[in-house]
């Protein structure tokens, strides 16, 4: 997911230059306006996609004027574009210290505490901004973002609607206000809210795959398929869509349609052990036992604590009358997961039928 991108001052700075300096208040005088004519030199760089040139106009203006807080302003939002995230920090911080009130650096700077998975301090810069500028829809956004990657997506709800009221056509927060209403159990609201980002917006394809776990979410699975699908269309060599939509199919018992997508997704990620498992129950119910085991390997190779294809593993050997192999899986799981050990041994000891777990937790993505 994107963020909102960091933004600078538009407005350039002018200033007439007077007299020659005659005197030290002439002569910081005439400084400030030098450093102002650095400092729209920069911005023009910094619109010319030119950020290390940038960067050198905005330090040549600063050495001129230590005070200019929007011009450390500016050099942060530089320094961020070249992934100079410790000096974008700094340069935000030096702003807001001389202006207290600037909010646009107050905004930046919790963008770039964001990208630096510092989401508390990216929370607190960002409620200074939006208590400065309220109507700063952008700021709300983010800030909305950032309690949801927190997982406080309760309050994220509050500056998320705020967003969309001050911009009704902003998909991105539709979008993000889905997102905490899925994970908050409101699937219904969630799905109002991801259909109407894409009515505003219909190229995005993360919008369509959230739409389409949000009806996983809530149990409607058969609607679930159109805006997958949709989101791989638009995002065709995106793995976690094709893994959404096997599960969807698992859920659906469209066993063979599962192994097609899920067979996708590992061949564009072969690394997921979440999918792996997945596809060794779509193999499972097909009775392809023999490749089920071998994804369900695969799994654990990958992720050694995942409890559910050892459970899995447990079920098929049960089912080939592979007792002894059973329980090496329930051996196994006694220390990663006693609970779901205690449902393998039910099975081996009680003879009870249990089917094959597919954890959909990818789809909480």
């Amino acid at each position: 997911m994107k963020r909102t991108s960091l933004y600078y001052t538009t407005v350039l700075i002018f200033a007439a230059i007077t007299a020659t300096a005659v005197s030290k208040k002439q002569a910081a005088a005439q400084a400030a306006n030098d450093s102002i004519g650095y400092y729209n030199r920069g911005l023009a760089l910094q619109r010319a996609l030119d950020y290390p040139g940038a960067v050198e106009f905005y330090r040549q203006a600063i050495s001129l004027d230590p005070h200019f807080a929007n011009a450390y302003n500016s050099l942060c939002v530089a320094y961020a574009k070249l992934n100079m995230g410790e000096e974008a920090i700094e340069a935000c911080r030096r702003a807001v210290s001389l202006n207290p009130d600037l909010e646009i650096a107050h905004y930046n700077l919790g963008l770039v505490f964001a990208d630096a998975h510092r989401h508390r301090d990216a929370i607190e810069s960002l409620l200074i901004a939006v208590h400065i500028n309220p109507n700063d829809r952008f700021a709300q956004y983010s800030l909305g973002r950032e309690y949801t990657e927190s997982g406080r997506q309760e309050e994220a709800l509050v500056p998320l609607k705020r967003a969309i009221a001050l911009e009704p056509n902003y998909s991105a927060a539709y979008n993000q206000l889905g997102i905490a209403q899925d994970e908050l159990g409101q699937y219904e609201a969630a799905i109002q809210s991801f259909a109407k980002a894409i009515t505003i917006k219909a190229g995005q394809a993360e919008s369509h795959n959230n739409l389409g776990v949000a009806y996983y979410h809530a149990g409607h699975y058969a609607e679930a398929v159109e805006p997958l699908k949709q989101a791989i269309l638009l995002k065709p060599n995106f793995a976690l869509y094709y893994t959404h939509l096997g599960q969807v199919y698992l859920k659906l018992n469209r066993y063979e349609d599962a192994v097609t997508s899920l067979t996708r997704a590992l061949y564009l990620d072969p690394q997921d052990a979440l999918t792996y498992n997945s596809l060794g129950c779509a193999f499972a119910e097909l009775k392809r036992y023999k490749q089920a085991l071998a994804s369900l390997q695969q799994a654990t190779i990958l992720n050694p604590s995942l409890a559910e294809a050892y459970f899995n593993s447990g079920v098929i050997n049960l089912a080939l009358k592979e007792k002894s192999k059973a329980m090496e899986e329930y051996s196994r799981l006694r220390t990663l997961n006693p609970a779901v050990a205690n449902k393998l041994y039910e099975m081996i000891y009680r003879n009870r039928i249990l089917r094959v777990s597919n954890q959909p937790t990818a789809m909480d993505d």
